[in-house]
């Protein structure tokens, strides 16, 4: 049947790799697709240097410093590994490949058409997603619909909030479930959100009693410079935390304001304030557990006009700049430099993100799917 075969590389510099050994392990489906049981198989020598480049990188001091926009994968004391998932239901016998990218944060899937998956090969790639918390598939034909048709395997989507919108402005949406990201403008309008600007780290919707644990981007088009995005893991930053500080944030929240967009501009209907403490927005514990994996992760939203219920301004302030300190542990963050084509996927539960500035002069366009928790509504 289906299987998935983990390829654990160990550490070491590149000409150490072309000898180093894969241990290959399976998880194999039960019959109805249902739950992996493991078993340790075989191992294999593999030479293979090859693998030790990669296009999704580690943004760490280690590898290319707070200055290089990018870089080419460079071990640093932490392992790599493959997956090859081979997926006998479709056609092509076609096998996929998932690349980790830092030690247990990031992966690569590879030799995939997510317009064509089995059910067995998603619930594959949802166990991957769970593990890993960022994916990424390159060289995707994905339309607006086959892009809702992926993304709500996760769970139900997000619907385009057309309350204010005419009738007319109604017919002429093609897809109420996929969000335009761009900067391009038509006859001087907008045709889709944030624009140009940097989008400082933030996890998607946190101001809202239910975030959305899942986000989808598709590339479209994309500039030659500008709008990178990053993600980071917030399980690794918890536990960088120093034992004192875990003490001190014991039983604490954070409310999530909710006035301002991830650009920092004031939503539609809101009213301009100067104190946290009046922003609105739903409250969440600062250490949260992942509802589906177990873990428990920091779980900060974003900084601006974030609060602490329960402590004065200035407690508040210095408290939240000391934990995000520790935020973006720098062995933990992956950069993503868009190509046409490529789908990420990204757990809100688990990440932060943030997105650099894009000249204005250069058109940027990505295709966004808002995946809401599987409890919340019905499957779409």
């Amino acid at each position: 049947g289906d299987h998935v075969r983990v390829c654990n590389r160990f550490p070491g510099d590149i000409a150490a790799m072309a000898s180093s050994s894969y241990l290959h392990t399976v998880w194999a489906l039960s019959g109805n697709d249902s739950y992996f049981y493991f078993g340790i198989t075989y191992a294999i020598l593999v030479v293979d240097a090859a693998l030790a480049v990669r296009t999704m990188t580690t943004y760490n001091n280690n590898c290319c410093g707070e200055t290089s926009p990018s870089c080419t994968f460079k071990p640093s004391g932490t392992g790599l590994s493959a997956v090859s998932v081979a997926d006998r239901h479709t056609p092509e016998g076609r096998a996929m490949e998932v690349t980790q990218i830092c030690e247990g944060f990031g992966a690569d899937i590879s030799d995939v058409d997510l317009a064509a998956l089995t059910d067995s090969a998603f619930e594959a790639i949802y166990a991957v997603w769970l593990k890993y918390g960022v994916l990424r598939f390159k060289g995707q034909s994905l339309d607006k619909e086959s892009l809702q048709t992926f993304s709500q395997r996760f769970g139900p989507l997000e619907q385009l909030p057309t309350g204010r919108m005419t009738e007319e402005q109604k017919a002429q949406l093609d897809n109420l479930y996929v969000t335009p990201i761009s900067n391009i403008k038509v006859d001087g309008k907008p045709i889709g959100g944030l624009g140009d600007a940097e989008a400082a780290w933030h996890s998607d919707m946190t101001y809202i009693e239910t975030p959305p644990p899942a986000s989808v981007l598709l590339g479209v088009e994309i500039p030659d410079d500008g709008g990178d995005t990053f993600f980071v893991d917030q399980r690794a930053a918890l536990k960088a935390l120093p034992e004192d500080l875990r003490v001190r944030i014991q039983g604490l929240s954070i409310k999530h304001n909710s006035a301002h967009d991830s650009v920092g501009k004031l939503r539609h209907g809101f009213e301009p304030f100067d104190d946290p403490r009046m922003a609105p927005g739903a409250v969440h514990p600062i250490v949260r557990r992942h509802n589906e994996t177990g873990d428990e992760c920091l779980y900060l939203g974003r900084r601006d006009w974030a609060y602490i219920p329960g402590l004065s301004l200035e407690e508040s302030e210095a408290l939240l700049d000391e934990l995000w300190t520790y935020a973006i542990p720098s062995d933990f963050v992956v950069e993503q430099n868009w190509t046409p084509g490529d789908v990420i996927i990204w757990d809100n539960r688990r990440c932060l993100h943030r997105r650099t500035a894009i000249d204005p002069l250069q058109r940027r366009l990505l295709l966004r799917c808002q995946v809401l928790d599987r409890g919340l509504v019905q499957m779409v």
